[in-house]
């Protein structure tokens, strides 16, 4: 018996919610699906969307029209280096089958751990670090590089449902499935995915990955849920999942789109786009001032805001308490300042950004200089060096982005 199968029972009731009582709430070929595509165009986003692939909260994601947020950001998941680096060196096996399947299943038992199963996190609410808004959790959710960069908690990739199902659904996606093979799923205050692979069907939940039975089938279609999404399609809405769509022959999604009768303006088709800058946090966007948006309302900066309240102490307490490292792979990124909070470490420009959002939220007037290594704060008449930690008189290289 193959691992993925040798689970308890208690597991494959599948899903009593994301593992605790306080949730609140290569490359690819098109999927095939008879309706007509609806894209998402970069002029066509609004400054909040675009804020809220940068900060990824789980209310803005799931509010988003059609989910056409989370098939961007899962596109995220399949091109982030660190997942391809997983890829690369884990013994996968290099097809897509059954017993790539059982390799990914084996690692993940072993490598993946769920936040908030974690004593580091137990006394935070919601059992996540990522702060609450408005009285509710955050909820963020993380890409395989923030994962990788959360294991200085637990020594393992670390995340709650979502992300990890995103990670394990972009293994298979790099390993050969087709997109239209898979497909994610949301309840009421859980993530899982369906796919099938040799005729046979499998779910992921949280980081276990099983073989569908008679039984199974039937608990997975007895659950209700709200919409679903890959990294090519999405849907926001009440569908069903039959024994007899886990059953077919055909794709997961060609049966859940037409057994559902889904129309076309009730889908969202990605379409490649500048879009899927503001998930890896690329700076070459048309706009990088958005960052410095976006970094303000992380609710751990306004916390810290409150305590520190004037430039020298902001200044001092980066120096004291961020170490020198960026955690995010991808090149030209820039960490939002909750980020570099959670993480405890950035680069010069990371560290500038935090700098820069305690001192907007402190309504200290600044600019954030990025040049080819290092940033600045401009402020008051003076120049603030990130890098050298004191004030110099200019600024001598190149300068690249003015965030303001």
């Amino acid at each position: 018996m193959t691992k993925y199968l040798a689970i308890p029972i208690a597991f494959l009731i599948l899903l009593g919610g994301c593992t605790s009582e306080d949730v609140i709430e290569d490359q690819v070929e098109s999927v095939q699906v008879e309706v007509e595509s609806r894209t998402l165009e970069i002029n066509d986003m609004s400054e909040t969307e675009k804020i809220t692939l940068i900060n990824k909260w789980h209310k803005d994601l799931y509010e988003s029209e059609n989910f056409m947020l989370l098939s961007v950001l899962l596109n995220g998941y399949v091109i982030d280096p660190e997942l391809t680096s997983i890829v690369k060196n884990q013994n996968f096996g290099e097809l897509f089958n059954v017993e790539s399947v059982n390799a990914v299943s084996e690692w993940a038992l072993n490598e993946i751990a769920h936040t908030q199963t974690l004593d580091e996190f137990k006394s935070e609410k919601g059992k996540d670090p990522w702060g609450v808004s408005n009285g509710i959790p955050t909820y963020k959710k993380l890409l395989p590089s923030e994962m990788s960069a959360m294991s200085m908690f637990s020594n393992k990739y670390t995340g709650k449902c979502t992300s990890i199902t995103n990670s394990l659904y972009s293994i298979m996606r790099l390993l050969g499935m087709d997109s239209d093979s898979g497909v994610i799923l949301r309840l009421d205050n859980h993530t899982m995915a369906v796919f099938k692979v040799e005729d046979r069907t499998f779910a992921i939940d949280n980081n276990y990955i099983i073989e569908l039975d008679e039984k199974t089938k039937e608990k997975v279609a007895s659950f209700k849920y709200y919409g679903f999404y890959n990294d090519r399609i999405s849907h926001k809405g009440s569908i069903k999942l039959t024994k007899e769509m886990l059953d077919s022959k055909k794709t997961i999604i060609e049966e859940i789109v037409n057994g559902n009768e889904v129309e076309e303006n009730e889908l969202y088709v990605y379409s490649e786009s500048d879009a899927i800058k503001y998930v890896i946090q690329s700076l070459e966007v048309e706009n990088p001032s958005i960052y410095l948006d976006a970094a303000i309302l992380g609710p751990n900066t306004l916390g810290l805001s409150k305590e520190l309240n004037d430039a020298d102490s902001i200044f001092s307490w980066i120096s004291e308490n961020i170490d020198t490292g960026h955690l995010l792979h991808m090149n030209d990124s820039i960490q939002t300042a909750d980020q570099t909070l959670v993480f405890r470490s950035g680069s010069n420009y990371d560290k500038g950004l935090l700098a820069a959002a305690l001192m907007e939220l402190n309504e200290i007037e600044c600019d954030l200089i990025l040049t080819d290594d290092n940033s600045y704060i401009k402020y008051d008449k003076k120049i603030y060096s990130i890098g050298e930690e004191q004030v110099v008189e200019s600024i001598k290289t190149n300068v690249l982005y003015t965030l303001k």
